[in-house]
């Protein structure tokens, strides 16, 4: 009985994680790959051309967390090859720290202090700094041999990794269906996307232990 419930919750889980994975190459098409081009209008749009290389580096390592990151859920990868999923794990903590830490310097200086965005701009940096918590209590799990408890701080990383594809389709739907103004959507977007899904993934994680713990 407990194998088939495992097996169930495998498939969901592998189902879930390649939406995650079409999503990922979806915004990296339509949202990211654009601003590589130095010369595209989004640049004068947004204001945000005299912080060009900070905003280059937060993007192009925030793709290589969204991407690496995958590799962490993967547990035949790990088992197959434990130093290839080492590799690629410090590759996402690596990414994670310098992305974040390039959101940072974008959220104060751009967000807040040049464009005046005061509930936006903190709404970012709340991102950045549980973006950076949660992927150091992973990274400090591992190091003492915490498996359990590493696998948590990872999961709880990457769902605020893919808060910046959540923020685009907040973002948009607020925006363009809702009609809400472009300033209200993006405030309302830079909190919604890693704040909702950060606190039901650990409603997730913790009704597994209190449901699943003893009941088998």
């Amino acid at each position: 009985m407990k194998e088939i419930v495992n097996y169930q919750r495998g498939i969901r889980f592998y189902l879930l994680l390649g939406f995650v994975v079409l999503f990922s190459f979806v915004f990296i098409i339509n949202n990211a790959l654009p601003y590589f081009d130095i010369n595209s209008p989004v640049y004068d749009t947004e204001k945000i051309r005299p912080f060009t290389g900070a905003l280059l580096a937060h993007i192009l390592f925030g793709i290589v967390a969204l991407l690496t990151g995958i590799s962490q859920f993967y547990t035949s990868l790990s088992k197959r090859n434990k130093y290839f999923h080492r590799f690629l794990g410090r590759l996402y903590f690596i990414s994670v720290l310098l992305s974040a830490l390039a959101s940072i310097y974008l959220s104060v200086f751009h967000a807040i202090i040049d464009r005046g965005y005061i509930t936006f701009g903190i709404g970012l940096l709340g991102l950045a700094f549980a973006w950076l918590s949660t992927s150091v209590m992973a990274f400090v799990a591992i190091i003492n041999k915490q498996i359990s408890q590493h696998k948590e701080w990872v999961l709880r990383s990457y769902v605020v990794t893919c808060g910046f594809i959540l923020f685009r389709m907040v973002f948009g739907t607020l925006e363009q269906v809702l009609q809400v103004s472009h300033i209200d959507s993006g405030n309302i977007a830079a909190w919604v996307c890693w704040s909702i899904p950060l606190l039901i993934c650990e409603i997730i994680i913790q009704s597994k232990k209190v449901i699943f713990q003893n009941k088998f």
